[in-house]
């Protein structure tokens, strides 16, 4: 469900490859330093930051291709420029250099112990009840599962979670758990619709004779993975910046759509599975990663009280990368 990001991974590719990835967001760029005369080196990072490039050899060599040689110097070359690829940090000849981080480019680090504002979901930060912070005190006859959310907007602001951080004081091998769940739709019994439930807890599509209705629909975004695919999705909606909501909310039946409505919470990923905490102390849940958070998916703190009760406190806070921190 989330996207782990590897930076700058190189693939070498045959230029057949090469070619299908090429789209109006991944530029092409080639150059020809410390190649041999007439050879092309050619690169560009997908959005999920993997290098691909491949090498093309002029007639005399032993990996000629007339095919590709021709398609590229005739189809591609003219509407190129070349580009000295030093200057994006990616090649020098034939090696690549890499800036070590799971940031994206484009992209700033954000600390954030705080949801976004729930209300309009264009917002970066806001000011939001103490509910809606990643952060707990359990006290003597309280319930001894505890949970709190942090909800992040994504739709308009792309969002990666790196790492997590917690904090806690006066615990007694007390447990947290971190994970990856949806933001739930409200649905009633109905006859004759366009919705069905799946394994109850899903909204799926009907062809007329589906047998709930949503009251409340919220649309959870499956995110790509780092090898560009994305799992069962069965709807798709066009988000209006203006008006600030979904629009054109259709089915996708084979599973090949943007969008999932779920109706009851279920874990899409365990960050942080029962994680023991004694004493008072501090621990990184350290990474080298980035994953991508889709819309509506909320990070899930839950606080486990373990033994005889007690009073004890934590707190955690997450370091994203986003495109807007304000």
């Amino acid at each position: 469900m989330l996207n782990t990001v590897k930076m700058l991974r190189p693939v070498k590719q045959t230029w057949a490859e090469l070619k299908v990835r090429i789209s109006d967001h991944t530029p092409l760029q080639y150059h020809t330093k410390n190649l041999m005369d007439g050879a092309y080196f050619l690169t560009f990072i997908k959005h999920n930051n993997y290098t691909y490039f491949a090498n093309i050899y002029p007639e005399g060599h032993w990996r000629y291709i007339e095919a590709d040689y021709t398609d590229f110097v005739t189809n591609f070359k003219p509407i190129l420029d070349e580009k000295p690829l030093t200057d994006s940090g990616l090649v020098d000849g034939s090696k690549i250099h890499v800036h070590q981080t799971s940031r994206l480019p484009g992209t700033t680090t954000f600390f954030t112990c705080a949801s976004d504002l729930q209300t309009d979901p264009t917002v970066v930060g806001g000011e939001v009840p103490e509910n809606q912070k990643l952060k707990g005190h359990h006290e003597i006859g309280q319930d001894i599962v505890q949970h709190a959310y942090l909800d992040l907007n994504s739709i308009t602001n792309d969002t990666y979670l790196h790492e997590g951080y917690l904090q806690w004081k006066d615990a007694l091998n007390d447990e947290i758990t971190v994970s990856f769940v949806p933001k739930l739709s409200s649905v009633s019994a109905g006859a004759g619709t366009l919705y069905n439930m799946y394994q109850g807890y899903m909204v799926v599509p009907a062809a007329g004779d589906g047998t709930i209705v949503v009251d409340d629909m919220v649309l959870v975004e499956m995110p790509l993975n780092e090898f560009g695919n994305r799992g069962a999705a069965f709807w798709n909606a066009d988000f209006n910046t203006t008006t600030k909501l979904f629009e054109n909310v259709t089915a996708a039946p084979t599973g090949n759509g943007v969008y999932n409505m779920f109706t009851v919470e279920v874990n899409f990923i365990l960050f942080a599975n029962k994680v023991p905490l004694l004493g008072s102390g501090f621990m990184n849940l350290q990474t080298s990663d980035s994953s991508r958070l889709g819309h509506n998916i909320r990070i899930k703190v839950t606080a486990y009280t373990l033994g005889s009760d007690h009073d004890w406190w934590w707190n955690a806070f997450a370091t994203l990368h986003r495109i807007f921190t304000v």
